[in-house]
Parts: C-alpha cells; sequence; structure tokens
C-alpha cells in the first residue's frame, strides 16, 4: 500500500488513482517457463466521462502519442477499428535511444476490455489490459499489467520497476486530464 508521505500518494489522491503493487524477485525457477523476476502492477483512475468515450479514446492507438510523453510514434497494422491479433508498433525513446515494441491485442470485448501483449520474441515478455467500468461518477479505468523478462531484461528489472510504476500512474492521470480537459472545452 502507499504510503501518505509519498509523493506517489499525494498525486494519486488529487487524481483518484488507486494503485496496487507486486513485485516478485525470486532466485529458482519460475513456473512456466524458467523465468523468475516478475512485476505485475495495477492501477485505476476515476475519469469523468463515460465509458463510451473512454473506450473509443482509448480504442485508438495514435492516441496514445497524447498521454505517453515517451512515445515517438505508433503504428497499427491493419488500420481501423481494434480487432483480435491487430498488432501496434510503438517507437519509444528509451535510454536516450529509440526502440519498437510490438504488441498485439489480445483480448477485446467492447466498452469492457482491451488486453494486449508483446509477441514472443520480444525480451519485456508483457501481458496488459485496460478495463472500463461505469460509475457514479463516470468511468474507472483500470490498468493491469504484467512482465516477466526474458533474458538480459531479467537483469534490469529491478531498475525498471519504480519506472514503470510512475510511468503508469502518470500515464494514467493524463488519459483523465485529455478526456476531462476536451469535454470542459467542449470537444467531445
Amino acid at each position: 500500500m502507499i504510503s501518505q508521505g509519498n509523493t506517489f500518494a499525494k498525486m494519486a489522491q488529487i487524481s483518484n488513482l488507486r494503485y496496487e503493487t507486486r513485485l516478485f524477485f525470486s532466485i529458482g525457477k519460475g513456473i512456466d517457463n524458467g523465468d523468475v523476476t516478475m512485476i505485475n502492477e495495477t492501477a485505476s483512475i476515476i475519469i469523468h466521462r463515460p465509458v463510451a468515450q473512454v473506450y473509443a479514446f482509448m480504442s485508438v492507438p495514435k492516441n496514445r502519442l497524447r498521454y505517453d510523453p515517451k512515445l515517438i510514434d505508433v503504428r497499427q497494422t491493419p488500420e481501423g477499428a481494434l480487432r483480435l491479433g491487430t498488432r501496434i508498433v510503438e517507437v519509444r525513446s528509451m535510454l536516450g535511444k529509440r526502440g519498437e515494441m510490438v504488441t498485439e491485442v489480445a483480448e477485446l470485448e467492447p466498452q469492457k476490455r482491451i488486453g494486449y501483449r508483446t509477441l514472443q520474441a520480444d525480451p519485456m515478455n508483457a501481458v496488459g489490459a485496460y478495463q472500463f467500468e461505469s460509475v457514479p461518477e463516470g468511468t474507472r479505468l483500470t490498468l493491469n499489467f504484467a512482465v516477466n523478462p526474458k533474458g538480459l531484461m531479467k537483469l534490469v528489472m529491478p531498475f525498471v520497476a519504480r519506472g514503470l510504476k510512475r510511468d503508469i500512474a502518470a500515464g494514467l492521470a493524463k488519459i483523465k486530464a485529455v478526456l476531462e480537459s476536451e469535454a470542459a472545452s467542449g470537444g467531445e
């Protein structure tokens, strides 16, 4: 749980962010494929917009450029509405270098859930899902994210974990700000 004196906790209180982190760093064999370092993150935020609007925004991969400052470009194949198997290439700046991560849509339940996974060759070996829940205030957007890195990525994961937590919180807060400011300016 988050301590009250923590800057992150203050940000969470201001933005209605609920955060849960489970970090697993162990020695020995993992159950599925021998990997032993795993990160599970769950974060949610209340957005004062209806589920249909939040889902519509999140189902357009190019919108990631509006809330993730580390992204340089986003490409989608095939173009158009998301469907199972849609591939998304994110080009981002990582440690001063450009890198690409390819994910595919693994789950899709309109106005309820969008799930992604990295392709098998990706050393991050990540899965994630956005869940959309109608609440009296608007929408509770929840991100569930798990990383089970391969190879050398296992060695750097303890250092990546802290930044990942910060980036997820900042991303959800930015999504909220974008959607609520568009509504306030009449840009629905």
